[in-house]
């Protein structure tokens, strides 16, 4: 490689991958903590689980609590998660590089600079845990076929798994994606059937830890944030509903909390600083399971509305006509909560002013980047170059991880397709080299039949 690659050249391609992290380090240290995340490690502290997050994810962090403050704990997970993001990244240039695809390898070192992964990559939650681990992941596989790094690989999709387990449908794709980096002599069919059967272990392992160790919470009050969100929806284009009466506080009607409806935000609903009136969740089975026949007779009833309510979130959601992202900057509501500092000085500013000078390209727009990596992904199978098969693995993934945020989803944040966005662009990543070679292959025998022609 070196005498392909000047020096100068590989000090240039890995310095900002370095500098992106020595940057987000400091800038955003301690880094930032949403009310979901607070959730998390209050119950891990606790070892007691009530259903409004993600049980394994607090599962994960419970050992870590259990040893460490929640400041020091916090710290742990924060260095973790940006040395996994901008080591996805140099394991890319440095895949890339070995196949001397200088082209790759200069994509690889400016993509994680990407407004959206840039400036979230700081923040920990499970959206993020979940699109830097499966990421490194794919990494890892893209480069290396050794033993270990197939044990790397497996524990860090099982890891992501455990932060957002509701993502269950996306690693069959993924881990087919890892499967056939890794082990490229495998037929598709056994690499499916290895992908299938790991997910089936992830999902069983996961139901047994789950039942066993962390009592089996309930996932009615998370659910139920859903389904009474989507009933608000549906009474603002037909002014009926069917919310139980027990979901009601006292004193209150149904009408004058679904008057708050908005369509891009669940808050308005269920929490707020001024205090009117809003919808209780369940506290009991009985009642979430009351709420789950009135959502369900909600759609019986009004399918042309909920349709409509839902295709309204998927285009707020994935920014199609709209300019501006909603929350597009890292949520730090809750550090103080947990004793924790707040990001602050310049760099911190500066991160802030990136987001908002870009918010309105095309660069946040969801749309954008999935119709793009589809499209390549579609011209890279026509093409049969090197990879693409497990590149758009991994874009099924990014899609399978995005379909459930768009038919459950509460909030069309930037943040809840971060996972998405960037294993979307680890699909570009792995195809940037080999399709590059392709169409450069191509033209050259174009060019050469023209002058044979001539």
């Amino acid at each position: 490689m070196s005498a392909r690659v000047p020096n100068r050249l590989l000090a240039l391609l890995f310095l900002p991958v370095v500098f992106g992290f020595v940057a987000t380090v400091v800038a955003a240290w301690p880094g930032a903590i949403s009310p979901d995340m607070e959730s998390t490690i209050r119950e891990a502290e606790a070892f007691t689980f009530w259903g409004y997050q993600e049980p394994m994810s607090g599962f994960v962090w419970s050992p870590v609590v259990a040893l460490c403050s929640v400041p020091v704990s916090v710290a742990v997970f924060y260095l973790a998660q940006l040395a996994a993001f901008w080591l996805t990244f140099a394991l890319f240039i440095k895949g890339a590089l070995r196949e001397r695809q200088v082209f790759a390898a200069m994509l690889g070192s400016v993509l994680g600079f990407l407004p959206p992964l840039f400036c979230f990559t700081s923040m920990i939650e499970s959206n993020m845990q979940v699109g830097v681990a499966w990421s490194l992941a794919v990494a890892i596989a893209s480069v290396s076929q050794s033993r270990r790094a197939q044990l790397a690989s497996a524990f860090l999709l099982f890891y992501g798994f455990c932060a957002r387990s509701g993502m269950i449908v996306a690693i069959p794709p993924v881990m087919f994606a890892c499967v056939m980096l890794h082990r490229p002599e495998f037929s598709k069919r056994r690499a499916a059937m290895w992908s299938v059967v790991g997910s089936a272990g992830f999902g069983a392992l996961a139901f047994l830890v789950t039942t066993v160790l962390l009592g089996s919470p309930s996932r009615d009050r998370v659910l139920g944030v859903s389904q009474l969100f989507d009933m608000a929806g549906v009474y603002q284009k037909t002014g009926t509903h069917l919310i139980p009466p027990a979901l009601v506080p006292e004193g209150a009607t149904a009408e004058e909390i679904l008057v708050l409806y908005e369509p891009a935000l669940c808050s308005p609903i269920f929490w707020r600083g001024d205090n009117k009136p809003v919808f209780k969740l369940p506290s009991t089975r009985e009642e979430g399971a009351s709420l789950g026949a009135a959502w369900l007779e909600t759609i019986k009833r009004n399918p042309a509305a909920y349709f409509a309510v839902k295709a309204r979130y998927a285009a707020l959601f994935l920014m199609i006509g709209v300019e501006w992202p909603q929350g597009f900057y890292p949520d730090i509501s809750r550090n103080a909560a947990l004793g924790l500092g707040e990001p602050g000085g310049d760099g911190w500013t500066l991160i802030n002013d990136y987001a908002r000078s870009t918010a309105t390209t095309l660069l946040w727009k969801g749309w954008f980047w999935f119709a793009l990596t589809g499209v390549i992904c579609f011209v890279a199978c026509l093409l049969r170059a090197p990879r693409a098969l497990a590149a758009a693995a991994v874009y099924a993934g990014a899609i399978c991880n995005m379909a459930p945020q768009l038919l459950f989803g509460q909030a069309a944040l930037v943040r809840y397709y971060f996972a998405p966005y960037i294993l979307c662009v680890c699909s570009l990543l792995l195809l940037a080299g080999p399709l590059a070679g392709v169409i450069k292959a191509k033209l050259h025998r174009l060019r050469q039949g023209r002058v044979q022609a001539a």
